[in-house]
């Protein structure tokens, strides 16, 4: 037996997560080429690290 745990958060607007799922689930949006990084739960510091060192956009 396997134990996993996904983490998903949402910094969008107020109720939009739903929609953004079906449309994930529907192939309308393609999310492979924003995902940068998969770490393991154990690796939340260096993820917080990673995110401090990508520059963001303006």
């Amino acid at each position: 037996m396997a134990k996993q745990l996904n983490i998903c958060c949402s910094v969008a607007s107020p109720n939009t997560f739903t929609q953004t799922l079906r449309l994930i689930a529907s192939g309308k949006v393609q999310v492979e080429p924003l995902v940068t990084h998969v770490l393991p739960l154990e690796s939340a510091e260096k993820a917080f690290e990673i995110q401090q060192e990508v520059p963001q956009s303006e």
